[in-house]
């Protein structure tokens, strides 16, 4: 958080707690324009298929809260938020690569219109 990078990836299907414990160095990285892109889709065939858009909205709403919680600015969270898969699909099947991707796209489609309609 402290170097030049404008965005962060990591998985917050798995890691949200974790990156919670930095508040102050959240908040500086978002202050200065950091991006932060949470791979909250899981990409492992098991996990996924256990999945929905609405599942892991509320997965992703709770790790938001957690780092409120911690001290993060909400506003500035959610405007340098982004939504990724959790890591690479490559390991996956075609058919459930197509269902990561299309979890992506939806549950990023629903935040902008809860938090920015």
């Amino acid at each position: 958080m402290e170097s030049d990078t404008d965005v962060i990836n990591f998985d917050a299907y798995e890691y949200t707690d974790k990156i919670a414990l930095y508040p102050k160095e959240w908040n500086r990285f978002l202050e200065r324009g950091g991006k932060l892109a949470w791979g909250i889709v899981p990409t492992s065939n098991e996990k996924i298929v256990s999945e929905s858009v609405e599942t892991l909205m509320e997965r992703l709403e709770e790790g938001f809260e957690v780092l409120v919680r911690n001290g993060v600015n909400r506003e500035r969270l959610l405007e340098a938020s982004m939504i990724t898969p959790s890591c690479s699909t490559s390991t996956m099947s075609v058919e459930l690569s197509d269902l990561a991707f299309k979890y992506t796209s939806e549950l990023s489609q629903r935040m902008r219109e809860r938090y920015f309609a």
